[in-house]
């Protein structure tokens, strides 16, 4: 996700959705156990976005009273409030202008939930699923001295940046998807703690009826093409 020359099949180049693809190396065939597959598949997407991005943030709410803000509750912020959850004894607050995705994130452990506007006091991480102008201003405004504000949206939001601009030593980064290794943790993670994500499995046959739907709206967390 990072080399500068990287292909990916269905982004950099044609395809992706075939009945059989050519894996280069054993090393990127993962074992899944007895997980279904449909249900496995967004793991390598979403799910791996959320943990890679929710692992920048552990080093800074190791503290007896971390307090964390996750910015969007869709899919990958839904992923990241339950890594946070199993992985931090942090005080959470989740933040979407939803109230359907705010009473989601409710339901998979966010202590607080609230619009931008409701956000009070100092943070020592936030991680902006949303990335627009209004997420980044609110977690430039609510970072604590030597937080972490980890940037995952592709909103295209700036925020200016520099000494005194943001609270002393404050870490301001990016997060892009997720290494094979940070895949293969992430997997083992899921076999002992399963988590809870909406998959709708659809035909292979079916892939442009499926574009259709998720440009309409009309699909509830993953679609996932299968074959037969």
């Amino acid at each position: 996700m990072i080399c500068p020359d990287g292909r990916e099949a269905g982004i950099v180049s044609d395809g992706g959705y075939s009945e059989y693809m050519r894996v280069p190396k054993r090393d990127y065939l993962i074992p899944i156990g007895d997980m279904d597959p449909a249900s496995a598949a967004p793991l390598a997407c979403g799910g791996l976005t959320a943990f890679r991005a929710v692992k920048r943030a552990l080093p800074h709410l190791q503290g007896k009273n971390s307090r964390a803000i996750v910015i969007g509750a869709g899919g990958l912020g839904q992923f990241a409030i339950q890594f946070l959850k199993a992985l931090t004894n942090t005080e959470l607050t989740v933040v979407d202008t939803s109230l359907e995705k705010l009473e989601a994130a409710k339901s998979l452990g966010a202590d607080m939930t609230c619009g931008v506007d409701g956000l009070s006091g100092k943070y020592d991480a936030v991680i902006d699923f949303v990335g627009a102008d209004a997420t980044m201003a609110a977690a430039a405004s609510s970072i604590d001295r030597q937080g972490i504000i980890v940037v995952v949206g592709l909103w295209g939001g700036r925020i200016e940046f520099g000494v005194g601009v943001l609270p002393s030593e404050a870490v301001l980064t990016t997060s892009i998807w997720g290494s094979l290794d940070e895949l293969k943790e992430l997997l083992e993670f899921a076999q002992n703690h399963p988590l809870q994500h909406a998959v709708e499995p659809i035909p292979l046959d079916q892939a442009q009826h499926a574009h259709d739907r998720l440009r309409a709206g009309g699909i509830k967390g993953r679609a996932v093409l299968v074959m037969g």
